[in-house]
């Protein structure tokens, strides 16, 4: 059996080696910046079939991981995450708004303090007795795509 079909010393060639591919010769994984995660499955976004993730924003990743996910609920992160629920339990409709946006205005403290987000608002849903929902929308201020004079235009809202 022979080591090839290149001649030894050949100067394009080395020795031994076949100079064919089958199919398409393997590219650069897509390395994202921070994974998309899904708060309802508490699972990360596949882009395609090829299993590359979806890249998002770092501090767009950090708002979703800390406003969806309950604390306690990582058994890694223990302290990541809000007490949104527990915060809100069983109160009156009318404080719920202040408790809330108190609880993920404490939740992201230091995001809005190192100039990260602007938190815009949290608002809750209390339709279903025991159960309240909140959309939290805050203006990621690291993004590329966030113009100076206009943050408000891109303004982001996360279902928690």
């Amino acid at each position: 059996m022979p080591a090839g079909d290149a001649p030894a010393g050949a100067p394009s060639e080395t020795a031994g080696f076949n100079a064919v591919f089958v199919g398409a010769a393997p590219g650069v994984p897509f390395l994202p910046r921070a994974e998309a995660f899904d708060p309802s499955t508490k699972r990360f976004y596949l882009q395609d079939a090829n299993g590359n993730y979806i890249d998002v924003h770092p501090v767009d990743q950090i708002m979703a991981l800390r406003c969806t996910t309950l604390v306690g609920q990582s058994k890694s992160a223990t302290d990541l995450g809000t007490r949104l629920a527990i915060v809100c339990a069983r109160q009156p409709s009318s404080r719920v708004p202040q408790l809330a946006y108190s609880e993920v205005s404490r939740v992201v403290a230091d995001l809005i303090a190192n100039g990260d987000i602007l938190l815009i608002s949290v608002v809750s849903n209390t339709a279903v007795r025991g159960r309240n929902l909140f959309a939290i929308t805050y203006v990621n201020l690291r993004s590329e795509s966030t113009n100076p004079q206009f943050p408000l235009q891109n303004a982001t809202t996360i279902n928690a």
